[in-house]
């Protein structure tokens, strides 16, 4: 039996394979991470992070910048992409079987966050193994931390292997990642196509129909929010989407809503947010009585949404939303904290 290596053991070994990804597009710039599973210059990372780019660049370890980049693969359902670059005798990965993952073991992410902090290590332990079933494919749980650029690196067990690729976590938390397992890149590292940024947004532009989703009922399908855990209803009609955010009882039966009805414009869906909350404020009479009243009050607001990635299994986008910490002024349907520009991911329900 294979000793357990250290975490300082297993970025030494894993770490040379480990690339930067950046990539920009019309609206932005962004980076993501990856790591190398062919000496050629094979790449694994997930799909969203190389989606809509229309350049992508690849960093290695040792500083050597590649900007011929093709893609050789990708799977939108399980947020996965293979990608290729002129390489030689480049440091690869080695595989682990990540159908024997179990909760407890202990697991080691390394990645590039913010696409400046290359071989950034952190350590965990396999939370879980959960199973998406709406989604179709399976996920690994850990702790160990991640951050924004963290995407596409790998969780590495204590013999070194990859077993699996980091791809999103809950916002606002330090301990819920999660991970597509290594079995599922197996498959497509093999593939021999090859084709550029322009055909991959052609062929994400129009999908395939998915077999599974036309056979299920017409109803909304119901999303949940990564960053909230609320639920979504989605409605898709032609070039429109509709979005309805399910509120407490309480606050639905007051009159409060959230609705969202977005339009599709090239390969993403721009609209607006508009909000309704029905909200108490307390009033005292100083003149008279002395008595507290409390009052009830309806107040509006409207924001910015797009969706980015709409696949079977991933719905992600941004929206301008309050900063966190802000306290909210009823009387006067106020915050005291201006928007910022907020990322979303949805998985089904």
């Amino acid at each position: 039996m294979q000793a357990a290596l250290t975490p300082a053991q297993i970025a030494q070994r894993v770490g040379p394979a480990v690339v930067t990804i950046r990539t920009s597009s019309a609206a932005e710039a962004s980076s993501g991470s990856g790591f190398i599973v062919h000496s050629s210059g094979t790449i694994v990372t997930n799909l969203h992070v190389i989606q809509g780019a229309t350049a992508v660049a690849v960093r290695l370890s040792n500083g050597d910048i590649y900007d011929q980049v093709r893609v050789r693969a990708y799977d939108a359902r399980k947020d996965l992409a293979v990608i290729q670059i002129p390489g030689f005798g480049l440091p690869v990965v080695e595989f682990g079987d990540s159908d024997v993952v179990q909760s407890g073991q202990p697991v080691v992410l390394i990645g590039n966050p913010l696409g400046m902090l290359e071989g950034s290590v952190s350590t965990g332990v396999v939370s879980g193994v959960r199973v998406l079933e709406e989604a179709g494919f399976r996920v690994i749980q850990t702790d160990a931390a991640a951050n924004p650029g963290n995407s596409g690196g790998p969780l590495i067990d204590a013999a070194g292997k990859v077993i699996g690729v980091l791809s999103f976590k809950l916002r606002g938390t330090e301990s819920l990642n999660f991970v597509i397992p290594a079995n599922y890149v197996r498959g497509l590292v093999s593939a021999t196509d090859s084709f550029g940024l322009d055909e991959l947004a052609k062929r994400l532009a129009s999908p395939s129909s998915d077999p599974f989703v036309a056979a299920k009922t017409q109803a909304p399908g119901r999303w949940k929010s990564l960053a909230s855990g609320t639920t979504k209803i989605v409605r898709v009609d032609g070039q429109h989407i509709y979005v309805e955010t399910i509120l407490p009882d309480v606050q639905r039966q007051a009159g409060s809503f959230v609705l969202a009805e977005l339009t599709k414009k090239g390969e993403t869906f721009n609209g607006v947010v508009r909000e309704s909350l029905v909200c108490q404020y307390s009033k005292t009479d100083i003149w008279w009585t002395g008595e507290t009243q409390q009052l009830l009050n309806t107040c509006q607001d409207e924001s910015a949404m797009e969706i980015t990635v709409m696949t079977p299994s991933r719905i992600e986008g941004w929206t301008m939303g309050r900063r966190p910490g802000g306290k909210f002024d009823c009387k006067k349907c106020q915050w005291n904290v201006s928007k910022v520009k907020q990322p979303f991911v949805w998985i089904p329900e």
